[in-house]
Order: C-alpha cells, then sequence, then structure tokens
C-alpha cells in the first residue's frame, strides 16, 4: 500500500498530513508515504526528509498536480495507491473502507472518500425585514460582512448556509460582504478542536434601520441594525457539524467540473456507498491496473481538471 502526497511550500501542513497517515490504522509495514516536493522554497521539504519517515521524492521545478506522476510510475508490487492533499488530515480508520470497495468489485477503478472542512461549524439563525430592491429578484434582507469567533476574524473559514448570498465587493467598513435573506443561516468555525460554546461577533449592517434577531443554540439577541455597520456580539454555542468538500466529482452542462455535496451540511446523506462520475484528487485510493489500463495525469494540465480528465 502506498499513499502519495504532493507537496509545494506546505508548511506546518504538509507534516501534520504526514503525521496523520501515520495514525492510520493499517499495519505500519504495509502503508509506505511518499512524499514529491515540487521544488519547494519554505523549507518543507527538508523538514520532510529529515523524518525518516517517508521518502521524498524531489521535482526540480514545480510540475503542479501531475506532478503526483513522480510517486505513481513505479507501482509493480504495489497493491492500492492513495492520493492525499498535504492540507487533507485523513481519520485513522479512512483506509479500510476504501480497500474493502475495490476488494468488492474488481471493476472499479478507483475509490474516494467524503472530504470535509477542516474546521467544524456552529450555526447561527438570522432574522430580519425584507428590504424591497427594484430591479434585484433575491430575497434580501440585511449585509454581513466579518465573522469574528474567540477575538479571530474568520470571515473566510465560516459558513454561509441557506439565506446567504455570494460575496460581493464594497467600501469603507465593509470591504465584502454578503447579502442575507430574511431567514438565513450561517456556521461560524471551531478550529483544532476548540469547544463551544465561545464568545463570537458578525457585523452587520441595513439598508435602512430594523430589528434583527440572532439565534443560537440556548440563547439569542435582538439588535438594531442600519446603514453603519455595527459588531453584534454572539455566543458560539451548539452541536458542532460538519460541512462536506466533496464526496465524489459531478460533471456539469459544458464541461464544467463540480464538487458533489460541496458546502452542504453533513447530516448523513452522503453516508452511503453510491456510483460517482468521478473521484477528486484531494483524497482518492487507487487501482494499480486501472492507471495501467488508462494512463496517469497529462501533463498539460498544471492544477485543477486534470483528475477530471484521468
Amino acid at each position: 500500500m502506498r499513499a502519495v502526497v504532493l507537496n509545494w511550500n506546505g508548511g506546518r501542513h504538509v507534516l501534520d498530513a504526514v503525521d496523520a497517515l501515520r495514525r492510520t490504522d493499517w499495519p505500519p509495514d504495509r502503508l509506505d508515504v511518499v512524499v514529491v516536493d515540487n521544488a519547494s522554497s519554505d523549507g518543507s521539504d527538508d523538514a520532510l526528509a529529515a523524518r525518516g519517515d517517508v521518502e521524498l521524492r524531489r521535482s526540480p521545478t514545480n510540475a503542479g498536480f501531475p506532478a503526483n506522476n513522480v510517486g505513481l510510475a513505479d507501482l509493480d508490487g504495489v497493491d492500492y495507491v492513495a492520493l492525499v492533499n498535504n492540507d487533507a488530515f485523513v481519520e485513522p480508520g479512512w483506509l479500510a473502507p476504501l480497500v474493502d470497495a475495490l476488494e468488492d468489485d474488481a471493476g472499479v477503478g478507483a475509490a474516494c472518500p467524503k472530504l470535509v472542512f477542516a474546521p467544524r461549524f456552529v450555526e447561527l439563525a438570522v432574522r430580519a425585514p425584507r428590504h424591497p430592491a427594484p430591479g434585484d429578484p433575491r430575497e434580501l434582507a440585511l449585509r454581513v460582512s466579518g465573522v469574528e469567533v474567540a477575538g479571530v476574524d474568520r470571515w473566510r473559514h465560516s459558513w454561509f448556509g441557506p439565506g446567504c448570498h455570494g460575496q460581493e465587493a464594497g467600501g469603507r467598513g465593509e470591504e465584502r460582504f454578503r447579502w442575507l435573506a430574511p431567514e438565513a443561516r450561517l456556521g461560524l468555525p471551531l478550529w483544532d478542536g476548540a469547544q463551544a460554546p465561545v464568545a463570537g461577533r458578525v457585523r452587520l449592517a441595513a439598508p435602512q434601520p430594523v430589528t434583527v434577531a440572532v439565534r443560537w443554540a440556548g440563547g439569542e439577541t435582538s439588535v438594531d441594525v442600519g446603514p453603519v455597520p455595527r459588531w453584534v456580539e454572539v455566543c458560539v454555542a451548539g452541536e458542532p457539524f460538519d460541512v462536506v468538500q466533496n464526496a465524489g466529482s459531478l460533471l456539469l452542462e459544458g464541461g464544467w467540473g463540480a464538487d458533489r455535496g460541496f458546502l452542504q451540511r453533513d447530516d448523513g446523506r452522503f453516508d452511503e456507498p453510491v456510483d460517482v462520475w468521478a473521484w477528486c484528487g484531494g483524497g482518492v485510493l487507487l487501482r494499480p491496473a486501472y492507471l495501467a489500463d488508462v494512463g496517469l495525469f497529462d501533463e498539460r494540465f498544471f492544477l485543477y481538471y486534470e483528475d477530471t480528465d484521468l
């Protein structure tokens, strides 16, 4: 069994990814970890070389994601080979179900797991009166432009669920924002095993003065919000949940690829094994005979779609 990790300036992430692989529920002498380094300049390649528990293969240049081929070109005697991103952290029991899927059907060439985002999330529900916007068909109520958890800016790591529209560019005090519908749900992230409850706050604004209700598990607050953005103190409390990054890949009309389940709450709907159109290179177990049949990554791709193509 081989696990291939592709690294380019992975810093602490790639070391944590290897640590997680080494905690796999699998005989250690039957799991080889090969790290392909894409000409890193942050010292992570030297840190990996010093470990002694991985095989480091260096690419002289950054060849993009197809550099995984360096770890896939010599699979004689390898029963299965996994690809794991350098910022993906497997759980101990990740491997056995994928092996079972391949061993149950010799016609299956690849098995992919469910990938979820690194933090877990605690939900906030926001309710405000609808704001009529002539010419805009969306249901709009107010704007959110900031999220903090335990005093740390967590905007880019937050989950914007039902009732949250796409990010837009703003002005002073709202460099970027999202419109919220009259009823919206947000997920505030908890990192590194942090436990709820912790203090948090969200920055809200509305085109005209309104009263906004913000609810969390075990509590709520009502605040007056107007055109000037204001921070609203909340409690990050409740049962944390995961959000899906990929549960297999899709092909959309026009040839676009997409992540099945992307940004959906992990509520059990993706727990059963199913046939999917394609696998995501961020985490997959491959049968060497499958690669021998169809080939390796097309090196004309540098980043994205090389896994969809294969």
